[in-house]
This record gives C-alpha cells, sequence and structure tokens, in this order.
C-alpha cells in the first residue's frame, strides 16, 4: 500500500503521516497577525497595545483615557521650586530647578566643604566622587579582563624564566603579567616593587614585529617615567642559562 501527503500528493512512508515533513512544517507555523489602527486604519506592529498608532494615541489619551486621570479632572503633578508642571509624580523638580539645586552640599561629588572634580583614570572625564572610570572606559575594563582570562595565563618561557629566578632570588622576583599590577596602560612580567625593578621576557617571533616594536617602545618610556629599572629578557637567552644567571645577578646588583 502506499500513502500520499493530503497537501501536496508527495509519497509517506506510514499511514500514521497524514503530511510530508515540509508541508507538517508549514501547518505547525503561526499565521501572522497584520492589525490596523482604530480610528486611522494604518498598519501598525503586533506589538502594540492600545491598537493604536502613536498619533492616535497621543489624540485619545485626552481627558477620562490619560493614565493621570482620577475623578473629574486629571491629576497634575508640580515642581517644589517653581511651581511648574512636571510629567510624573517620581519627578520632584523640573531640570532647570533640578541644575540649581545640584550644587554645594547636593552635589554627588562634594566632600568636606568642597566639590571635589573626579576624573577617569583612563579618559580624564568629570565623574561621580566614588567611581573611578567612567561609563564607556569600565566596559572597556571589563573587556579586557575576559580577554585576560583566556589570553594572560603563563606561558612555557615565563615559567622556566620564573623558576631561574625563584632559584637565584626566592620570592623576590613575582609573576605579575597575569593583570595582578599595571603601570599605567601595561602589564609588566616581573615585578620587585620594593626596589622598583621590572624583567621583561620578550619572545623571539611576536616582538620582532614592527607593531610590537612600537608598542614596546612606549611601553619601556612608561616603566622610566614611574622610576622603574627594566632588564629585557629574550627568548633565546633561555637556552645558555650560564649567560642569563650572569645577566640576572648584573641587573640585581643595581641599587
Amino acid at each position: 500500500m502506499k500513502y500520499f501527503c493530503i497537501d501536496c500528493g508527495k509519497q509517506v512512508s506510514k499511514s500514521k503521516y497524514k503530511r510530508c515533513q515540509k508541508c507538517m512544517g508549514i501547518s505547525k507555523r503561526k499565521p501572522k497577525i497584520i492589525r490596523f489602527c482604530k480610528d486611522c486604519n494604518k498598519q501598525i506592529t503586533s506589538g502594540s497595545k492600545l491598537g493604536r498608532c502613536k498619533k492616535c494615541n497621543q489624540k485619545w489619551q485626552v481627558g477620562e483615557n490619560n493614565p493621570n486621570w482620577k475623578g473629574e479632572n486629571r491629576i497634575k503633578y508640580f515642581c517644589i521650586d517653581c511651581g511648574n508642571e512636571v510629567s510624573t509624580k517620581n519627578i520632584k523638580r523640573c531640570t532647570y530647578c533640578f541644575g540649581i539645586w545640584e550644587r554645594g552640599e547636593n552635589h554627588p561629588n562634594y566632600k568636606h566643604g568642597k566639590t571635589h572634580n573626579n576624573k577617569c583614570i583612563d579618559c580624564g572625564k568629570n565623574i561621580k566622587f566614588k567611581s573611578i572610570r567612567c561609563y564607556s572606559c569600565e566596559g572597556k575594563d571589563k573587556f579586557k579582563r575576559k580577554i585576560f582570562k583566556y589570553f594572560g595565563k603563563i606561558n612555557k618561557p615565563e615559567k622556566k624564566l620564573r623558576k631561574i629566578l625563584n632559584r637565584l632570588f626566592f620570592n623576590k622576583y613575582k609573576y605579575v603579567g597575569n593583570r595582578k599590577f599595571f603601570i599605567e596602560e601595561f602589564c609588566p612580567d616581573f615585578i620587585d616593587k620594593k626596589n622598583k625593578k621590572i624583567i621583561e621576557l620578550y619572545g623571539d617571533y611576536w616582538h620582532n614585529l614592527p607593531s610590537y616594536i612600537e608598542r614596546d617602545k612606549r611601553r619601556l618610556n612608561s616603566y622610566i617615567k614611574n622610576n622603574y629599572k627594566v632588564l629585557i629578557v629574550w627568548q633565546k637567552e633561555l637556552n645558555d642559562e650560564k649567560s642569563l644567571i650572569s645577566k640576572l645577578l648584573n641587573f640585581n646588583k643595581i641599587i
């Protein structure tokens, strides 16, 4: 016995299935509902609750249809200071009066008898007293943290150098390459905070690229500005331990 689809007439495997897969998919779909405005009969989106377009809704929300209507008259809310009408109950002052009121003690940056001009660490915009970064810089900072979770882990050459440093100077140079410490924009690899010394490990491939060379110049300038002494160790030097150890010992003697 052969069985066929009710809609398109294609052959179906069993008698249970009245429709083929394509026709089953079409039959299960919900039909699109086209809605029109009650007043002007223009087509509107399906999400509009009142069943009117914006223009008709503004005309309709007058008098009893207004959400602030109670009894015979509409409830009106006024500014505390100047007495001008305000849109909702929660707003106590109009925009002009709020700008005047938010001065002196009422200002969010007011502390110890002064309004402090607190600025963002990254871009330098004026922000609130408690916050460190502005809204846009805070979003960028969160994005950096997510990247460092995946790419800020210690790699094999850094592990090798850490073993040598711990063998020579026990727990003196700490690994900070996983975003534990920042100098301006840059994160060093190994640091001695007491003596203000930094050891940077450069990879042979990446740090020879022109984009990285420019970035490394800016990195060194920022370290020198903040009175840090810097030693650069290349990945090649890890193969010859004796010369590397002598280099590290000489750097450690510098005051």
